[in-house]
């Protein structure tokens, strides 16, 4: 997309979220897309912003919620909000079925910007757990 047509998505996001202001779920669903807009233009700020304001309506399905919770603490890693991903990645493995080692990994990440040393190695220790074997080639 070009520059234009991000900001004229954000104009017709803008006008959509004042008429939605009354129903919970229509707003989270503008807010999601609003992240959509903002990652386009490399305001990953604004992106996490409009997710965790999805998020903060639980007006989602719990599943969407879930996996919104691992995309801010992706956007929020980058952004220098330390205790803020914490929460979210936290919520994602109370919710996670099924752990991978990309998710150990990016709590990991996260626990190092916290200096949080302990769970690093924890969180460190079970993404090598959980991965893949190499291929021998």
């Amino acid at each position: 997309m070009q520059q234009n047509d991000y900001q004229q998505a954000l104009q017709i996001l803008n006008n959509l979220s004042k008429s939605v202001q009354n129903k919970k779920y229509d707003q989270a669903v503008v807010y999601q897309t609003f992240r959509y807009v903002y990652s386009g233009l490399s305001k990953y700020k604004e992106a996490a912003d409009s997710f965790i304001k999805a998020v903060k309506l639980r007006s989602l399905p719990k599943s969407i919620t879930h996996e919104l919770n691992y995309s801010i603490t992706q956007l929020l890693i980058h952004q220098g909000s330390y205790k803020e991903r914490l929460k979210y990645i936290t919520d994602w493995f109370r919710h996670e079925k099924k752990l991978s080692a990309e998710g150990h990994y990016l709590a990991a990440t996260a626990y190092y910007y916290e200096k949080n040393y302990k769970q690093l190695i924890f969180q460190a220790r079970n993404a090598i757990a959980k991965r893949d074997p190499a291929p021998s080639s």
